[in-house]
C-alpha cells in the first residue's frame, strides 16, 4: 500500500494537492509536528509514518523576500531541503527507499533565450534561483526521485492587474499540475523534469483568464518591484511530452 508524506501542505500548490483528493492515503504534518529546519522532527515522522512516497512543495519562493532575507531563503530551500535528504538516507537504511518528487523552478535557468532543456546549464540570475539549485543539489544523491522544473498559476486567482508582453514562460494552471503529479509520483521515470505549457507571454497567457487585464512590460515590472527579471523563461518540454505525457493520456 502506497503511502505519501506531503512537505509543504500549507502553501499554495500543497493546498491543491491535498484538495484534489487525486491522492490516496496523503499526510500533511503540520510545522509544529515536523519542522525543515530540525532535522530530528523529520527523522521522527519518517520513523513513524513509513512513507513510500514524499512530495516535497515546502520552499520561501516568494522572490521579494528572498533577495532581501537571503539567510532566510538557505535555511528553508537549501539546509531545510538537506536534511530531508538526510533523513531519507538514513530511513532507507532499514526500510523501503520512499520516492521523492521534489518541486523545482525555471528560475534555475539563466533565463535570457528560452526553451530550455534539462540537460542545459543553470545559471540563476537571483537568490531564490540559486537556493533552489542547491536544494535541487542534495537531492540527486538519492537513488529514486524527480526534480520538477516549473511555475504554475491559479486561473482563479491572478493577483495583479497588468502582465508584461516582453516576459515569456511555459507556466501551466495549478490544477493541471497536480494532475501531473499524482502521475509522475508513481512513474519510474528518474531524474530532472521541466514541466510546463507551451512558451507564452504573460499577457498572452494570464489574459485568457483575466479578460481585463491590462499590458505592461518588463522595464515597468522590473522598476516597480525592484527584483531582477529576465525575457524568456520558457522550457522545452519535450522530454515530458515524449516520456511522460504520451503515457499519460
Amino acid at each position: 500500500m502506497n503511502k505519501i508524506l506531503l512537505f509543504g501542505g500549507s502553501g499554495q500548490l500543497g493546498k491543491e494537492i491535498i484538495n484534489s483528493r487525486l491522492f490516496d492515503d496523503i499526510y500533511s504534518p503540520k510545522k509544529e509536528i515536523c519542522d525543515f529546519k530540525n532535522k530530528k522532527s523529520i527523522d521522527k515522522l519518517l520513523n513513524e509514518y513509513k512513507p513510500t512516497h514524499i512530495i516535497n512543495c515546502a520552499a520561501l519562493a516568494r522572490r521579494k523576500i528572498c533577495e532581501e532575507l537571503p539567510e532566510e531563503a538557505i535555511s528553508i530551500n537549501i539546509i531545510g531541503t538537506s536534511n530531508l535528504v538526510q533523513s531519507i538516507l538514513n530511513f532507507s537504511k532499514y526500510n523501503k527507499k520512499p520516492r521523492l518528487l521534489h518541486i523545482s523552478t525555471d528560475a534555475v535557468y539563466k533565463c535570457d533565450k528560452g526553451n530550455y532543456k534539462e540537460e542545459d546549464p543553470t545559471i540563476p540570475i537571483c537568490n531564490y534561483g540559486w537556493t533552489k539549485l542547491a536544494a535541487e543539489c542534495s537531492i540527486r544523491l538519492l537513488d529514486d526521485f524527480i526534480i520538477l522544473r516549473t511555475r504554475f498559476f491559479n486561473p482563479s486567482n491572478i493577483p495583479f492587474d497588468d502582465a508584461a508582453e516582453d516576459i515569456f514562460t511555459s507556466s501551466i494552471p495549478i490544477k493541471k499540475l497536480v494532475e501531473y503529479i499524482s502521475k509522475l509520483l508513481f512513474n519510474k521515470y528518474i531524474g530532472v523534469l521541466n514541466v510546463g505549457e507551451k512558451g507564452k507571454s504573460d499577457f498572452e497567457n494570464y489574459k485568457l483568464f483575466k479578460p481585463d487585464l491590462k499590458r505592461s512590460n518588463i522595464r515597468k515590472i522590473k522598476k516597480e518591484s525592484n527584483l531582477p527579471f529576465c525575457n524568456n523563461y520558457s522550457l522545452s518540454t519535450k522530454k515530458f511530452n515524449h516520456l511522460i505525457l504520451d503515457n499519460l493520456n
